[in-house]
């Protein structure tokens, strides 16, 4: 939970941990939490939103990133 707090988003970000924004009169509730982060382009990538644990968790996203993005441009 620690680590989770130390990378929640603000009231007025999207990107951190968190939940979705309050839902429209009408909608149902979500209750999911997510963790949205800005990947690319590089110099957009907020680190103080990137979890240091797992200690890997940096190295794979963008590694995933990375084959995702050769994937679509094939």
């Amino acid at each position: 939970m620690e680590e989770k707090k130390r990378h929640a988003k603000g009231v007025e970000e999207f990107e951190g941990y968190g939940a979705d924004p309050v839902p429209a009169e009408g909608q149902s509730l979500d209750w999911s939490d997510r963790l949205f982060l800005d990947v690319y382009p590089e110099d957009r990538r907020k680190h103080k939103f990137w979890p240091e644990n797992p200690k890997s968790f940096r190295s794979s996203a963008c590694s995933l990133y990375t084959s995702t993005a050769r994937t679509c441009q094939r």
